[in-house]
């Protein structure tokens, strides 16, 4: 019986612990980076500041709610506050109850919302259902924000949240031949740094998922990319007045993560390519297969474990999982040696010399060497590589032979003179 409750109890702790995990309980310690905060003052038809007053803000998504009173100046304040659509609920003894609705706060966001309360029973209640859109008004900063409408409804390439950067004012792509030799991506890569934010380095812009770094510190590419479908909302700030983000003089893009809610949501998708419409490459002999599979899916709500976990716990689980599958092929091209060069015919190349025929001066300064007779290095036993019996070596032949490719294309005739396709 004992080890029955044991293993219960050991089962309901995991279960608690994949919760935390899951649901993200972590996020109200970032204070600052991937949360909110909402402000203002109370006051009476007069402009009089209201002290005591009792303020609560209210998630309209999932029941969750905070609660705090004004101080004697009629002012109140909430912090590390989840991106989400939240009511502010004012009581004051004397004054009717008001409710305004609708208050839409973001990533990184510092708004105040004022609010004046009328004379009248508590009982009385004044409801708002529309609030204009709030202003940043604790910081300076400047940015950009892209939601989840835009996120799932153009098109995106490869799906990467960073591609979305582009669309935004101040953004730009950089040098394509130096972030091609220098990105860990290369080609066509989206490493999540090739974005220029109002012409600084691509380097210098941080990135943060749910309020923690998101970036390999070596070339600032992104490790973690959340499919559109799992993506509350993306920020980009720039012009940064604030310590929180850390080493970052470029833009900061923090992205946060959906949430359970009230309701059950889930999404399912697939995104296929294949070569079925391409045409053949002007360099390329037959048409590269192509074939790509982006699959997955997200959900979330409510979480509900029978005789453990009810609805109305208010506990809220979302997830996702995004594969994908890429059994394709593309051309590689590259210049190997050719079949002459191994036999050590150079004849159809630039002139190469005997190294074995130098002289130097006193300060080891070459002053002249011979060319090979008819550009070509002698096979077999021969005393013009001196020491050395030949002048070509059989191991280093054999690994030649062995780690190089043959040559299958006419010399030159590959783009860039490349005689190798693979």
């Amino acid at each position: 019986m004992v080890t029955q409750r044991l293993a219960v109890v050991l089962v309901f702790a995991g279960l608690i612990a994949l919760v935390v995990i899951l649901t993200g309980s972590y996020q109200p310690l970032q204070a600052q980076v991937g949360t909110a905060s909402l402000g203002g003052a109370v006051t009476d038809p007069s402009g009089a500041a209201i002290p005591s007053a009792e303020v609560a803000l209210e998630s309209m998504t999932r029941k969750a709610a905070r609660q705090t009173v004004t101080d004697p100046a009629g002012s109140y304040v909430f912090t590390s506050l989840l991106p989400d659509t939240y009511q502010l609920v004012v009581r004051a003894k004397g004054f009717a109850t008001k409710t305004t609705q609708n208050i839409e706060l973001t990533s990184g966001q510092g708004s105040t919302l004022n609010v004046a309360l009328e004379i009248g029973a508590e009982a009385t209640q004044v409801n708002v259902s529309a609030e204009a859109p709030l202003l940043q008004t604790t910081t300076a900063t400047l940015g950009s924000q892209v939601g989840t409408e835009q996120l799932i409804s153009l098109p995106l390439l490869g799906r990467s949240f960073t591609d979305m950067m582009l669309i935004l004012p101040g953004a730009s792509i950089p040098n394509q031949t130096y972030w091609v030799q220098f990105s860990p991506q290369g080609v066509g890569g989206s490493g999540g740094g090739d974005v220029a934010f109002y012409g600084q380095r691509p380097r210098n812009n941080a990135f943060y998922m749910d309020g923690g770094l998101n970036a390999f510190l070596l070339f600032n590419s992104v490790p973690h990319y959340p499919p559109p479908e799992a993506i509350a909302e993306m920020k980009v700030e720039s012009g940064m007045d604030s310590g929180a983000y850390g080493f970052a003089s470029g833009a900061n893009i923090s992205v946060v993560t959906k949430s359970g809610t009230n309701q059950y949501h889930a999404d399912a998708w697939e995104f296929l390519r294949n070569d079925a419409m391409n045409a053949r490459s002007f360099f390329d002999p037959t048409k590269p297969r192509i074939r790509w599979n982006q699959f997955g899916g997200s959900g979330g709500g409510p979480l509900v474990i029978p005789h453990l976990v009810s609805k109305e716990n208010n506990w809220y689980v979302f997830g996702w999982y995004e594969g994908i599958r890429q059994p394709s092929r593309s051309p590689s091209y590259a210049l190997v040696p050719s079949d002459a060069e191994l036999a050590g015919d150079f004849s159809a190349d630039p002139l190469i010399y005997n190294p074995y025929t130098s002289v130097v001066d006193a300060n080891g300064r070459l002053l002249s060497r011979s060319p090979f007779a008819n550009n070509q290095i002698p096979t077999g036993s021969t005393n013009i590589c001196s020491p050395n019996p030949t002048c070509i070596h059989d191991g280093a032949l054999q690994i030649v032979k062995t780690l190089f490719p043959r040559a299958n294309l006419p010399t030159g005739s590959g783009p860039g003179g490349t005689n190798y396709l693979g």
